[in-house]
């Protein structure tokens, strides 16, 4: 599947605003003579934090596939003929994969904060907001499929990365936002969070299968959630007859945070 150019998606990528995780030091330096320096020894959380890019190199690619598949919907397109229903559902499913790629991605990387001792970074999960809302205004607009539970997850996904960027609050280093700036952000994102809530809640109440639903608690586990997203993806990909392969990726980097034993 040929790739869109960044600067042609349709939504901005989540993480690409934010400062980018520091690459890893070469195993191997030189010393002006010549003689090879010991490599830096590697770190519990480097795994993490090269995980995290590498989730978020797969969230772009999901995310640019999607896009392509946008861009046959455009009135601009050069093939002037709509694209099929199952082409228009596949990009639905590769657009929210891709986001559970980048909330993995961005899990991964608060779990190597974590270890270095580090807060976690809001602006990761903050950056989810514009491609989130989005696909969810782009998914309104398909009112004769049965959308529902996929809208119902958006929404879910959402309030997750709300709630991520809520526990940071506590957190926010003082000399790299002023006063204002604080105030700002907190506020935005608790209307934000007051808008999201209801919503979720209201699509939720209409889908009839449990089979098609998240359970979400106060006390949830990011990995519950994205193993739940994707069972769902998978289903709902199933009863609609798109042709779908999960990315396989995901599947192996999860879960990204095992429960600790005598923890569920």
């Amino acid at each position: 599947m040929s790739r869109v150019s960044s600067s042609n998606s349709m939504a901005q990528t989540p993480g690409d605003l934010v400062s980018a995780t520091p690459m890893a030091v070469p195993p191997i330096d030189r010393r002006p003579n010549g003689q090879d320096v010991p490599s830096r020894r590697q770190e519990p959380s480097d795994a993490f934090l090269e995980m995290s890019d590498r989730l978020q190199a797969k969230g772009k690619t999901l995310k640019h596939g999607a896009d392509l598949l946008r861009s046959l919907r455009s009135p601009s397109a050069k093939n002037k003929n709509k694209p099929s229903e199952s082409k228009v559902k596949l990009g639905y499913a590769l657009g929210i994969e891709s986001i559970i790629a980048f909330i993995m991605a961005f899990q991964a990387h608060n779990v190597g904060r974590g270890m270095m001792n580090k807060r976690a970074d809001p602006q990761h999960w903050d950056s989810m907001w514009p491609l989130i809302n989005f696909t969810r205004k782009e998914m309104a607009g398909d009112e004769t499929n049965n959308f529902r539970p996929l809208k119902a997850m958006l929404l879910l996904l959402q309030a997750v990365c709300l709630e991520e960027v809520t526990k940071t609050f506590a957190h926010i280093d003082p000399s790299s936002l002023t006063a204002s700036q604080t105030l700002e952000f907190i506020v935005k994102t608790q209307r934000r969070r007051a808008e999201v809530w209801p919503m979720m809640r209201e699509a939720y109440a209409s889908i009839g299968s449990s089979s098609m639903r998240i359970d979400f608690v106060p006390w949830y586990n990011i990995d519950d959630i994205t193993d739940s997203a994707l069972r769902i993806l998978r289903r709902w990909c199933s009863d609609e007859r798109v042709d779908w392969t999960p990315e396989p990726m995901l599947r192996e980097c999860w879960p990204i945070a095992p429960a600790k034993p005598g923890h569920t």
